[in-house]
């Protein structure tokens, strides 16, 4: 489990289920809450208050920078970024990839608080990008109760290192070969997804040569607009 989260939640309405969901990343028992939120009138940071189970929340008004620059600039000291009701995939792509941390969506359409991440799926292609989101998800991986390796064809044999790392750190894991055409391939994952009841789904972003069927950036839009669980984003 993730010490530190910035959390950015578009619609005041949702704060209470986005740092339900929020509180459910961090450690029992300890973590820090920096609440980013929009009011442009100032940049200045209140003090830390406790939340119950040992959990602290600090709000820091965006100010001057743009909303891009504000989550890269508060994400240095976070372990991950969690964000609710953003639309805006340039600056999902540029918050992903300048950030250098973990970032987590909530679903754009499902509004019900989601559950804890325990069943978790990886998308697997032996990218970077997806070496760096399986070492950026561990924390939650080691929690989970399920995890599912999403393979994409032709990697059999890093899906078989993965999944022995992924064991030398108390995780066992479940192969699922993935493989779709790329006009498919948002619906074939949706749909993995749902049949192993996931609660969350972790994928490598934003990569700069398209690797497999199912990591491009057109999936990754539509996934980003359609998916009905939450998505760990890492580049």
């Amino acid at each position: 489990m993730y010490q530190d989260l910035l959390v950015y939640c578009r619609d005041p309405a949702r704060w209470p289920d986005v740092l339900a969901y929020a509180r459910c990343l961090l450690t029992p028992g300890a973590g820090l809450i920096v609440r980013l939120h929009d009011d442009s009138s100032s940049d200045s940071e209140v003090c830390a208050a406790p939340l119950e189970g040992g959990v602290l929340l600090t709000e820091v008004a965006r100010g001057a920078p743009s909303l891009t620059e504000a989550l890269v600039q508060h994400s240095a000291w976070t372990d991950a970024v969690l964000i609710d009701g953003l639309d805006d995939l340039t600056v999902w792509r540029s918050v992903v990839c300048d950030s250098a941390r973990p970032c987590l969506v909530l679903p754009a359409h499902d509004r019900a608080e989601p559950p804890p991440p325990r069943h978790i799926g990886l998308g697997w292609n032996g990218s970077l990008q997806c070496r760096r989101a399986l070492h950026a998800a561990l924390p939650l991986l080691q929690d989970a109760t399920r995890v599912v390796m999403f393979q994409a064809g032709g990697h059999a044999a890093d899906a078989d290192a993965a999944c022995a790392y992924l064991g030398r750190h108390g995780v066992g894991t479940l192969r699922i070969d993935s493989t779709a055409a790329p006009a498919d391939a948002c619906a074939h994952l949706t749909e993995l997804s749902r049949r192993h009841e996931l609660d969350l789904l972790v994928l490598g972003a934003f990569p700069h040569v398209r690797f497999s069927e199912w990591d491009g950036a057109t999936t990754l839009a539509r996934l980003l607009r359609s998916a009905d669980m939450p998505l760990l984003l890492a580049h």
